[in-house]
């Protein structure tokens, strides 16, 4: 075998001119009706010149491994490889503790649990296999945590436990820390967001060696009860583990992740933006009212007009700076951000009102009129403006909140079928167990 695959080498790398005596090399063994079949098919290139050689030496170059392939003896010819599909991790998340959801700097706090499993064929008929405790000659995932940014309290804990069963043993790997995880906050709602609580699970080998799964015996979950951060969000229930790739950013360029093995569980938190009423939108509902106190004024005091509503127009400003330092610099408007503005372009068209009004100050009958008719429009559409815009922002929020609620019906289902089949796991082992123990019960 050997013989046949070093002599199939050198015909690839030697030139023309040697290729007559490496093949009769290969062949001279052959004797009687078969090797003289052999050699004749070889006569063609016996006759062939060294120009001739030289000339067609690419073309026949490509066609001469394949000619060799057809009539060399099937033990002479290379092994092909096989081809070796990618390992299978299992992956469950377990997130003991969510805290500290921070939004202008993007980052949370969790404890959280990860337990990978995938088999290893090594360690079959071992008598032992819990005992080892050195896993270094082992296949080894190289598994990382993609958006973890710094460990909390020192907690960090690695070991490996091994399983076996009727097929090959499985190798259990759990990693329990505490750590501070940067995410990306989608703030376009605001302050009735709904946020990812994402942790990214990658490995350092390609996607042809490793695949990930998430587990489908055991679901991954999160303890609500232990969030700490109740005053400012309501957790869901549900963990959605997703093994897809990143999508395209909006720049159009594709994500470096895309080509990497990765697998992301998240929980989501839903924002309580009654703080946001009070303190903010209010405030501002206040501010555009006192607008309107500048039609008490005589129409003659036009520059009293002005200068109430610049105080005014100044205040919402220093005002949305304020609520901007809750935020961090994204791109986009938020939900408040827009109410924020309206309110302050409704200012600006109410000081430029004022101001249109002084060019008939000097004829009170006008004057009077135009009073009347800016007050009988702007109040009323002031009304119906708060009025579209709570009705619209409530039900672009509330589409995404009732998902959610959705998903957990379904985790809490799947969380229900999946105790059932471990309550009758547990009850046919003990049945079983108690049938083999029987007989030694009653010898004693």
């Amino acid at each position: 075998m050997n013989e046949g695959t070093n002599a199939l080498q050198a015909l690839s790398m030697v030139p023309m001119s040697a290729d007559l005596a490496l093949l009769n090399q290969c062949m001279s063994d052959g004797s009687g009706a078969d090797g003289r079949k052999k050699k004749s098919m070889l006569g063609k290139w016996e006759n062939l010149t060294f120009e001739h050689l030289e000339t067609t030496h690419r073309r026949i170059n490509n066609n001469r491994l394949d000619f060799l392939t057809d009539h060399l003896p099937k033990e002479l010819q290379p092994p092909v490889p096989e081809h070796v599909p990618p390992r299978q991790v299992k992956v469950k998340f377990a997130f003991l503790t969510v805290g500290d959801v921070d939004t202008k700097s993007q980052r949370f706090v969790t404890e959280i649990m990860i337990q990978a499993k995938w088999t290893e064929p090594k360690l079959k008929g071992l008598a032992n296999p819990e005992d080892i405790e050195d896993l270094a000659d082992l296949w080894d995932p190289k598994l990382k945590i993609q958006n973890l940014e710094e460990i909390k309290g020192g907690r960090d804990e690695k070991w490996h436990t091994v399983k076996m069963g009727e097929g090959d043993p499985v190798v259990v790997y759990k990693r329990r820390l505490k750590g501070s995880f940067y995410e990306n906050m989608e703030l376009k709602d605001f302050p009735r967001d709904v946020q990812d609580i994402s942790v990214t699970l990658r490995s350092e080998l390609s996607p042809a060696e490793i695949e990930f799964l998430p587990d489908p015996d055991e679901l991954s979950t999160v303890e609500t009860s232990t969030f700490q951060d109740k005053q400012e969000w309501a957790m869901y229930k549900h963990v959605e583990v997703s093994t897809e790739a990143p999508d395209i950013d909006e720049e159009g360029e594709e994500n470096p992740m895309a080509n990497v093995p990765i697998i992301t569980a998240t929980c989501r938190v839903a924002r309580r933006s009654i703080f946001f009423f009070w303190n903010a939108i209010l405030i501002m509902m206040c501010i555009v009212t006192l607008s309107f106190c500048g039609f008490a004024l005589d129409f003659v005091d036009v520059k009293f007009r002005i200068a109430g509503n610049l105080t005014l127009l100044l205040t919402s400003v220093a005002f949305k700076l304020s609520v901007n330092q809750h935020l961090p610099m994204i791109p986009y408007l938020t939900g408040l951000d827009m109410y924020l503005i309206s309110s302050m372009m409704f200012l600006c068209f109410m000081t430029l009102l004022f101001a249109g009004l002084s060019v008939i100050k000097d004829d009170p009958v006008k004057a009077k009129r135009a009073d009347r008719i800016c007050i009988s429009v702007l109040i009323p559409y002031q009304i119906l403006f708060h009025i579209f815009f709570a009705i619209v922002f409530i039900l672009k929020t509330n589409t995404r909140r009732k998902f959610m609620e959705k998903l957990d019906e379904e985790y809490l289902k799947e969380l229900a079928i999946q105790k059932e089949k471990e309550a009758k796991e547990r009850q046919r082992k003990d049945t079983k167990l108690a049938e083999s123990n029987g007989p030694n019960a009653t010898n004693v």
